[in-house]
């Protein structure tokens, strides 16, 4: 968090103290693990492509023009509510994102840290236990960001074998889940299997 603060004398002649606090945010550059860049190079050559997750802090800047799939025509905007409005109702379940952010004010009002980045506090892990706790946290939001994406793009199937069962808590990815995305978004979900049997 940059702070500027400046003295001046307001118009009555009063002393006054103006300030400005403004977050700053690390520019590191991403680095993939090789065989993970190899899998995506040869995920793109079939003629797949990457979704864009809802928006949360910032855009990731790719230089290949076609490694998200095409959202250049006038439906970019729906598609981006559509994620947004499936991501609210999801934590409003107290999925997705949800369990990051009860961890971050957990975490915050534990250490008495205030106007703290919310995600900067899920660095505040003090042991093991917590640190898989933020860990399930971040695959679960992940989850279902991913699922919001789909219902942003209006894609019909979500293929994962995941039943959220690693997640310690309910998941956007468990039985219960899944049948209320399917019931309210139409969502279906199959497995690897499945899908093969579809083409």
């Amino acid at each position: 968090m940059k702070t500027v603060v400046s003295h001046r004398t307001d118009h009555a002649g009063l002393a006054a103290i103006d300030i400005t606090m403004t977050p700053e945010y690390g520019q590191k550059p991403l680095t993939l693990h090789p065989e993970h860049f190899r899998r995506m190079r040869a995920a793109l050559k079939t003629g797949m492509r990457a979704l864009k997750a809802p928006p949360r802090i910032a855009w990731v800047k790719i230089a290949d023009a076609d490694f998200f799939a095409p959202d250049t025509d006038a439906k970019f905007p729906d598609r981006t509510d559509r994620s947004m409005n499936a991501c609210t109702a999801i934590e409003l379940r107290g999925l997705g994102f949800a369990l990051a952010e009860s961890i971050t004010n957990e975490f915050a009002k534990r250490d008495n840290v205030v106007n703290e980045i919310p995600l900067k506090s899920l660095g505040r892990a003090r042991d093991e236990h917590e640190e898989g706790r933020v860990k399930r946290a971040i695959r679960e939001w992940a989850d279902a960001d991913s699922v919001a994406a789909h219902i942003g793009y209006g894609i019909d199937f979500f293929c994962s074998g995941d039943y959220g069962k690693g997640a310690g808590a309910p998941s956007v990815l468990d039985p219960t889940s899944r049948s209320w995305l399917q019931a309210t978004y139409g969502v279906k979900f199959v497995d690897i299997s499945e899908l093969a049997g579809m083409l």
